[in-house]
């Protein structure tokens, strides 16, 4: 029994640093930039002393806008003395708050809050090439100046980001904050290094929809063991593409065609979708739903200038046909009623005369002097 006994003291110790530490367990809500989390959206957590076990429920993701859902808490567990400080993160990005850890600690509520800020990419400082003077001659008509707001200038992003996941999950992201990937457990078979390089788009619209000002590529290309969560930080121009946000989506380029990601959800200025597709990949907006750019009315192309034909004037020539004389028909008419005129006023003026005559009684005369008067005024 001595024998038993000494060997179970001298085994306590053994025993004692064979069993794992307590974690202490976390739960709660999680915005960004104010408005509510997207699913997905990567929690974890570091302390100040000792060291974290990284495992699937450090980092955790969000599921409704909450962590901690389910019982599958925020467990942050490993060679961590009692009372050292545990700092959190949103995808990546401190929060500032803290706990204290306690081993065996939690459930403990702890609603997260973080502002992610957009810092520009600076712009290359050139020397300005200074433009020519032409002179412009003006077309004859002036192009209409449209009122509407100018459409915002594509100037694609330039972010660059890099990082190592491991076969436990990870986050990598651009240096800008623009884009950040979240990789759950198993993405991976092993430890893999993952690359986001923004720039021009490198494919074009299509019939179904319209390339934003958002494109980049992840490396290495190919098919993940288990959907990743892609949020994006939406530019001006991505918003300009459609008439309504809702017409955004986020989409990856394969088998010659636009692919639209899962579950995609729009916060805010951010987007998010869920992929197991690492490849190219862009904002897009519906064809049908873009918001058209104000369109000027195209110059019309000079039209020739007619040749005028001089008519020659409308006079009369006697001596062509082809059109009716009035005047030579309105001179005969008029002459032909004048002769009427004459013909008729002479035998007015001779039927007066005869009945003048008639009630004229000559005097009586003897012999053929008589006679020779009556045969005169016959005659006549």
């Amino acid at each position: 029994m001595a024998l038993a006994l000494s060997v179970l003291i001298l085994a306590a110790p053994v025993y004692a640093e064979a069993l794992p530490q307590l974690p202490h367990a976390f739960y709660g809500s999680v915005t960004i930039n104010g408005a509510p989390a997207p699913d997905g959206t990567q929690i974890s957590a570091t302390v100040s002393s000792g060291t974290v076990i990284t495992n699937s429920q450090n980092p955790v993701a969000t599921a409704g806008d909450s962590y901690g859902i389910s019982s599958l808490y925020l467990l942050v567990q490993g060679d961590i003395p009692d009372g050292a400080t545990i700092t959190f993160y949103v995808n990546g990005v401190s929060t500032g708050q803290t706990a204290t850890f306690e081993s065996g600690g939690g459930p403990t509520e702890e609603d997260l809050s973080v502002n992610i800020t957009v810092t520009p990419s600076p712009t290359a400082s050139l020397t300005p090439t200074p433009t020519p003077t032409s002179t412009v001659t003006p077309s004859a008509t002036p192009t209409p100046t449209s009122s509407a707001s100018p459409t915002p200038t594509n100037t694609p992003t330039g972010s660059y980001g890099n990082g190592t996941v491991a076969a436990s999950g990870g986050i990598v992201n651009t240096s800008d904050g623009t884009i950040t990937i979240t990789f759950p457990a198993d993405a991976f078979n092993a430890s893999t290094n993952v690359s986001i390089q923004g720039g021009t788009c490198q494919h074009a619209d299509t019939a179904d929809f319209v390339v934003g000002g958002t494109c980049f590529n992840v490396t290495p290309d190919g098919e993940l063991n288990a959907s990743a969560t892609i949020c994006v930080n939406l530019s001006a121009y991505d918003f300009s593409i459609v008439e309504n946000k809702a017409d955004l989506t986020l989409g990856y380029w394969a088998n010659g065609s636009w692919n639209v990601a899962d579950n995609v959800t729009i916060s805010g200025t951010t987007i998010c979708g869920k992929t197991a597709h690492l490849s190219d990949w862009a904002v897009l907006g519906t064809a049908v739903n873009t918001m058209p750019t104000p369109s000027t009315s195209p110059t019309p192309s000079a039209s020739p200038t007619p040749t005028i034909t001089s008519q020659p004037t409308a006079t009369p020539s006697p001596t062509k046909g082809g059109g009716t004389n009035w005047a030579l028909i309105g001179g005969i008419v008029g002459g032909v009623l004048l002769l009427v005129a004459i013909v008729i006023a002479i035998s007015i003026r001779v039927r007066s005369g005869k009945g003048a005559k008639r009630n004229h009684k000559p005097k009586q005369r003897t012999g053929n002097k008589l006679k020779k008067s009556t045969d005169d005024w016959q005659d006549w």
